[in-house]
C-alpha cells in the first residue's frame, strides 16, 4: 500500500513548446497528440499546462534563440530542467518524458542525498 510519503509531487505548471514546420503533413497530428495527452493525463490533476506552437518558417529568430536543429522538436519543462523530444512522438513518448524521467531523476537525487548523509 502506497503512503503519501512515497508519492512524488508533480510540478504545478508544465510548459510545452512544439517547434514544427507547417509544410510537413504530420504537424497537425503532433499538435493533436500533445493536446489530447494533456487533457487525458495532466489537466485533471490540477496542473497548469501551457502549450506554445512555434512555426519554424514564420519564426526563424525563435528557432535560432532556442537552438532548434530539427523539426519536429518538443521541449517540455515541468521541473528542474527542460527535456526535448526530437522527431515524431506519440503518447507513450510524452508519458515517458513527463512522468517517468522526473521520477528517475528524483530517485537519483534522493539516493545521492542518502549517500551524502552516511
Amino acid at each position: 500500500m502506497a503512503t503519501t510519503e512515497n508519492r512524488v509531487k508533480l510540478p504545478d505548471r508544465w510548459q510545452f513548446r512544439l517547434y514544427i514546420n507547417p509544410n510537413r503533413g504530420e504537424s497537425q497530428q503532433l499538435i493533436q497528440i500533445l493536446e489530447t495527452f494533456c487533457q487525458k493525463f495532466v489537466k485533471d490533476d490540477g496542473i497548469s499546462v501551457d502549450i506554445k506552437v512555434v512555426d519554424v518558417v514564420a519564426q526563424p529568430e525563435v528557432v535560432m534563440r532556442d537552438r532548434i536543429l530539427a523539426t519536429p522538436t518538443l521541449s517540455f519543462n515541468g521541473g528542474k530542467r527542460a527535456q526535448r523530444l526530437v522527431g515524431s512522438f506519440n503518447e507513450v513518448d510524452l508519458f515517458r518524458i513527463c512522468f517517468l524521467n522526473p521520477l528517475r531523476a528524483r530517485s537519483r537525487d534522493s539516493s545521492a542525498q542518502t549517500a551524502d548523509a552516511h
